[in-house]
């Protein structure tokens, strides 16, 4: 088990469910609303504010999948690239475990949260 496959896997499973959202009848709401619930990590509060289905939801959807896309691609030619370069297997597996374990723990449990980006982030840094 390897962190960088793990988080590759994930990109992947995220650009598969923003393509069936993109394939689905604009009017089935049941369906919309059971394939975003896959997409917690990701779903943002602008999304959650329109109505599910509605044309400012689609669109709220389309800027979500375009900034998730320009995030992931970032982290695989950059961080995850360095991590294959600079990281042993052996270390890459010691990461990869806790964060399994933590997707499995809350693979339904995480809500989207509104914070001012700036606020959020600076006190971090």
């Amino acid at each position: 088990m390897d962190i960088t496959h793990l988080i590759l896997d994930d990109h992947a499973e995220q650009r598969r469910l923003f393509s069936f959202l993109d394939e689905l009848d604009h009017s089935d709401v049941a369906a919309l609303t059971s394939l975003w619930r896959r997409l917690p990590g990701v779903a943002v509060v602008a999304v959650a504010t329109h109505p599910i289905g509605s044309k400012e939801w689609f669109l709220a959807v389309a800027a979500t999948n375009a900034a998730d896309g320009d995030h992931m691609a970032g982290e695989e030619r950059e961080g995850l690239a360095d991590c294959r370069l600079h990281a042993g297997l052996q270390d890459r597996h010691a990461l990869a475990r806790p964060f399994a374990v933590s997707e499995a723990d809350h693979i339904t449990d995480v809500a989207a949260v509104d914070r001012a980006l700036a606020a959020y982030i600076d006190p971090h840094r």
